[in-house]
């Protein structure tokens, strides 16, 4: 939602999710971005998987 942008709750919650991860000891992390989250995702690091993933939605098959 356009108006909750920029108020830094989704910074924090990043951190505490990777400081959660390192704890548990979890390596690798993965996740779903909006076109408009790329950007923060890879201010923490996060890069482009090197293997590419596809899908098929059956309901519009």
């Amino acid at each position: 939602v356009p108006k909750a942008r920029r108020n830094g709750i989704s910074t924090e919650l990043i951190k505490k999710l990777i400081e959660e991860a390192k704890i548990l000891g979890i390596e690798i992390l993965n996740l779903h971005a909006t076109k408009d989250g790329i950007q923060m995702y890879r201010r923490f690091g996060f890069t482009d998987p090197i293997d590419p993933e596809i899908e098929l939605n059956l309901d519009n098959y």
